[in-house]
């Protein structure tokens, strides 16, 4: 069973589940119950398959070893993000402003809800679990790739600060610029947007990759722009075969910068609640797990 388990499957089967419980318990017991299921399995599979006895290591089968991110991503996603009361309090009082939003309003959480509902397994592993590329490139574009050689862990310690990163969960496309990357490459990039100074006013720059809007735009098929676009269109529509129309900007150190932090889901996020790093999350499962094995 454990050896051809799927993990895709499992993660997707306990998303739909927890969308059921929503409707009579509260996040913090969803939540729990999903963390509860997760270390049943590893301790069923530590009790009856692990070879090796030793409880100091933590052990997990191959085709589940991904189940502890899987669910850590879904207790991090809109479908059961907890809201801290002093954050929803300052939003209700600011105004709403969707690229500084801490909290998960009523209405998101109901369409996540519905989304993992319809949603194949691949879109909602995609979504609870970015995909992020490097785009490096230089001026003249003539290093972009036609596509990521791989992509890389959604999490700070991925980054370069002198890289542009393209990001994806299927509901969200950023394009982020790290703050040392080249002004003139950012400059063509953007299509002579000033991006820096709408995301230091908390407004995120959108930019089309429509073929035929950026050609006229830049002047040129063959512009950095178009070319990057083409290449950041075409790995969105080979993972999710839909069409990408727009990506978001936002330029590292910004204002903004929280919006795609916040889609780093291996990374620890104190500002809001349940945003532990996969690290320890990891200890706090082989916690568990040792503290079932005891029973």
């Amino acid at each position: 069973i454990f050896r051809h388990a799927d993990i895709d499957a499992v993660t997707n089967y306990l998303s739909r589940k927890a969308t059921i419980s929503m409707l009579r318990k509260t996040l913090a017991a969803v939540k729990e119950d999903l963390t509860v299921a997760a270390v049943n399995m590893l301790s069923a599979y530590r009790k009856h398959c692990a070879k090796n006895p030793s409880m100091q290591q933590l052990i997990l089968p191959e085709a589940l070893k991904l189940l502890p991110l899987y669910v850590l991503a879904i207790k991090k996603s809109k479908l059961l993000r907890s809201n801290k009361p002093e954050f929803y309090r300052a939003e209700c009082n600011s105004g709403f402003n969707p690229a500084l939003q801490k909290t998960v309003r009523a209405d998101t959480r109901a369409v996540v809800r519905a989304f993992v509902c319809r949603a194949s397994v691949q879109d909602w592993i995609r979504y609870i679990y970015p995909n992020m590329a490097a785009l490096n490139c230089t001026l003249d574009g003539s290093r972009i790739p036609a596509a990521p050689t791989e992509y890389l862990a959604p999490a700070s310690h991925s980054l370069d600060s002198s890289s542009i990163y393209f990001l994806s969960n299927g509901f969200n496309h950023v394009l982020y610029i790290g703050e040392n990357a080249s002004g003139d490459t950012v400059q063509q990039l953007t299509g002579g947007k000033d991006a820096d100074a709408a995301n230091q006013a908390g407004v995120s720059v959108s930019i089309t990759t429509d073929p035929e809007s950026i050609a006229s735009s830049s002047g040129h098929p063959k512009s950095l722009l178009y070319r990057m676009m083409r290449t950041v269109a075409g790995i969105h529509r080979k993972e999710t075969g839909h069409i990408l129309e727009s990506i978001r900007v936002v330029k590292q150190g910004s204002p903004i910068d929280c919006m795609f932090s916040r889609l780093l889901v291996e990374d620890k996020q104190a500002e809001l609640n349940y945003m532990i790093g996969y690290d320890d999350y990891l200890v706090k499962m082989h916690s568990l797990i040792k503290r079932e094995m005891s029973k």
